[in-house]
């Protein structure tokens, strides 16, 4: 049964000395993931921004082009690619 002794692992990060469920440590995985793919995004947006990529292979500005070819928000692709250029 989950949540007996056999079924927890030890944390392998930061001071908590108790032990955690498997799913508790994949959602610790998943954040690590994501957190590297964010910042790799943030790279990678801020250099296409920045050698203006967008705008000459494709006549937009970075904002739009990831918008319209990501399928976002406008005020989301702008805020990302703002964020990004900080």
């Amino acid at each position: 049964m989950a949540g007996e002794p056999e079924d927890l692992i030890k944390p392998h990060t930061g001071d908590n000395a108790s032990w955690l469920a498997p799913e508790l440590a994949e959602l610790i995985e998943w954040e690590a993931v994501q957190r590297r793919r964010d910042a790799r995004r943030a790279e990678l947006l801020a250099e296409v921004h920045t050698a203006g990529l967008t705008d000459t292979a494709h006549g937009q500005r970075t904002p739009m082009w990831l918008a319209d070819v990501c399928d976002l928000p406008d005020n989301t692709a702008r805020t990302l690619v703002r964020i990004s250029t900080r």
